[in-house]
């Protein structure tokens, strides 16, 4: 029986992201003056076609920082996407649930700090500190990962069934 399943979640924005998004607009504004003062009344609709093209910058990049997470679950093959304002997707990484280390509920601990090194953590979910956060822990390309997602109950039993001995599902979070 084949398996197909599909979710998408939201990524919460930060701090970070506020930030970044204020550092545009700032940004912006100063390139917007430095324009008008530098070539005010010399070139005629010079001045307003660099403007704009500087605040059609600064909002093609807020619009990047928009981002949802889609789950895409065919057999035992996790893929992740990664779309951005809506219009770009790039895949981030494809797990297969039947060579995993362990996938289990994740909790704050887990997600504020990285005690090994040499493990590289993804943050592929809509809040890390939201509730149905899952970790799952696995070696690619001799590259340890812990990638942190947020499937809904549907992808859950699936993996489940995937590999039951290394999956281990709250039971909250599959009803």
């Amino acid at each position: 029986m084949d398996i197909f399943c599909e979710y998408m979640v939201k990524h919460k924005k930060t701090a970070k992201d506020s930030l970044m998004v204020l550092g545009y607009v700032l940004a912006a504004l100063f390139l917007s003056l430095i324009v008008f003062l530098f070539l005010f009344g010399r070139v005629m609709g010079l001045e307003v076609l660099l403007i704009a093209a500087v605040w059609y910058g600064a909002v093609f990049l807020i619009r990047k920082t928009n981002i949802e997470y889609e789950y895409i679950l065919t057999n035992s093959i996790l893929d992740i996407d990664k779309i951005m304002s809506q219009k770009t997707r790039k895949r981030v990484i494809s797990i297969d649930f039947k060579q995993i280390d362990g996938c289990a509920p994740a909790n704050a601990n887990m997600a504020a700090g990285n005690a090994n090194p040499s493990v590289k953590v993804l943050d592929l979910s809509g809040d890390i500190n939201g509730k149905g956060v899952y970790y799952v822990d696995f070696s690619k390309d001799s590259t340890k990962y812990r990638v942190f997602f947020q499937p809904n109950a549907k992808i859950l039993n699936n993996i489940k069934t995937v590999n039951p001995r290394l999956v281990t599902v709250s039971e909250e979070d599959v009803q």
